[in-house]
């Protein structure tokens, strides 16, 4: 409905008003991970989670650049080359984070 996912994930069950293939989605995601080791799990859970926050990193310098005149309920007093430099250690621990849980999941399949 807000655009944030595939049209296929908005239908809606007639009686429940449900996200039908939403639910589906999430229940085959959950079956497969029921079958993996919970260090493995933890890994994954890991590696999205970096994922985000790097997304979000970079989102917010994309956003300072293409939009800055954007209304926000706060505004960061940094202009965005520092703003860019300040996000560089935490991005680059994101991106260690990523792959040392990637490489330590596919070690563990083995």
């Amino acid at each position: 409905e807000a655009g944030l996912a595939p049209t296929v994930f908005a239908k809606r069950h007639p009686q429940l008003h449900t996200p039908v293939n939403a639910i589906l989605l999430q229940l085959l995601i959950i079956a497969l991970l029921v079958g993996l080791h919970f260090d493995v799990i933890l890994c994954i859970d890991n590696f999205f989670a970096a994922a985000s926050a790097a997304l979000e990193f970079l989102a917010a310098l994309k956003l300072r650049v293409s939009q800055p005149q954007l209304p926000r309920p706060y505004r960061v007093p940094l202009s965005t080359i520092p703003l860019a430099v300040l996000f560089c250690f935490p991005f680059s621990i994101n991106v260690l984070v990523m792959w040392l849980t990637a490489t330590s999941s596919l070690l563990s399949f083995c």
